[in-house]
């Protein structure tokens, strides 16, 4: 009587392959924003995977006003 059986491996497999395909669909849907930005000749400072600005794929720097 194996009711509660669980095979932590396949689990692990299982989950990760799901975060996997969330994840490529997600930067999938983003790059299309993109890409339709670009099309309309928006300006584009910054791609992000997700939310996390540390994982910007582009970023152009700001020019600094002189002080003059």
């Amino acid at each position: 009587m194996n009711l509660l059986a669980i095979n932590w491996a396949e689990v692990g497999i299982k989950a990760g392959q799901l975060i996997l395909s969330l994840s490529i669909l997600v930067i999938l849907h983003e790059f299309g924003h993109y890409i339709t930005a670009r099309w309309f000749k928006c300006r584009v400072e910054k791609f992000y995977l997700f939310f996390d600005p540390w994982f910007s794929l582009l970023r152009k720097r700001k020019a600094i006003p002189s002080m003059e």
